[in-house]
């Protein structure tokens, strides 16, 4: 029942982890141990919690009794599930485009220097760090899908800022308003995605996590074919229509779990 907060914290501690590695690595590099240094100190902290928690339990989840045949099969599964994963593809994708692409366009486009793009970065994980702290509070008495279309929603305003803007500091916001809503897009909609299937949690979670991965290793690799076709300006009109995709996709799922009472609606 607190999947989608438990998710959103969790991706909080990602993005705080995610935010201080660029600090760790400029610390090694500066004493001189390079940036491969940092790895000592991944290898310090896994040495230090499997000390510490190597005992600890992990309960399972209590489930619910259920065939197994209908556990065995993903036919099983809902069709209202297949429409939320493609909703975790779309959104994933348009993330993924952002993180992977948003300093070259930076620097191509605005006239940053590599540096400065680079750094600029810092201003979508700080809005995607914001984001996850406040929707982590918000989910607590709001439906998923209504936060997502939210995320969405502000996605789709901090983009364009993002995307036409010429001035840097206009794009620094824009890309900052963007990391607000694509934030929360990951844990959102996998939690949308599972919990269309409640009592077949772990079976969904495997084509859910799939449409996930699939996302990160194809739509950067379109965007960066599609960039050398043209330009990367151009190119990151990919990530517009797919935010436009994935809202719609969201629309028309909320939709039709509302008709069929399959998941969370609005």
């Amino acid at each position: 029942q607190q999947r989608s907060i438990a998710l959103t914290e969790a991706n909080i501690a990602s993005s705080i982890v995610a935010s201080t590695s660029p600090l760790l690595i400029a610390f090694y590099t500066g004493i001189g141990a390079g940036w491969r240094g940092a790895q000592l100190t991944i290898l310090l902290l896994w040495t230090i919690t499997i000390g510490l928690k190597h005992r600890q339990p992990i309960p399972d989840s209590p489930a619910p009794r259920i065939e197994q045949a209908a556990v065995e099969s993903y036919r099983a599964l809902p069709r209202i599930f297949w429409f939320y994963l493609l909703i975790v593809f779309l959104l994933i994708a348009a993330e993924r485009c952002l993180e992977f692409w948003g300093a070259d366009f930076m620097k191509n486009e605005v006239g940053l220097s590599k540096a400065q793009a680079s750094s600029a970065i810092w201003a979508f994980m700080i809005g995607m760090l914001i984001g996850r702290l406040t929707v982590s509070r918000f989910a607590q008495r709001t439906p998923t899908p209504r936060v997502l279309l939210i995320s969405t929603g502000v996605a789709l305003v901090g983009f364009p800022i993002f995307w036409l803007s010429s001035i840097p500091v206009l794009t620094l916001i824009g890309l900052f308003v963007t990391g607000l809503g694509v934030s929360n897009f990951f844990p959102l909609s996998m939690s949308l995605a599972i919990s269309a299937a409640p009592d077949r949690a772990n079976i969904a979670s495997v084509p859910a996590l799939f449409g996930s991965g699939s996302a990160t290793l194809l739509a950067p690799q379109v965007l960066g074919w599609i960039a050398d076709q043209t330009t990367i300006g151009t190119a990151f009109g990919l990530v517009f229509v797919i935010l436009l995709l994935g809202m719609g996709a969201m629309i028309f799922a909320n939709r039709l779990g509302s008709r069929h009472n399959d998941a969370l609606v609005l």
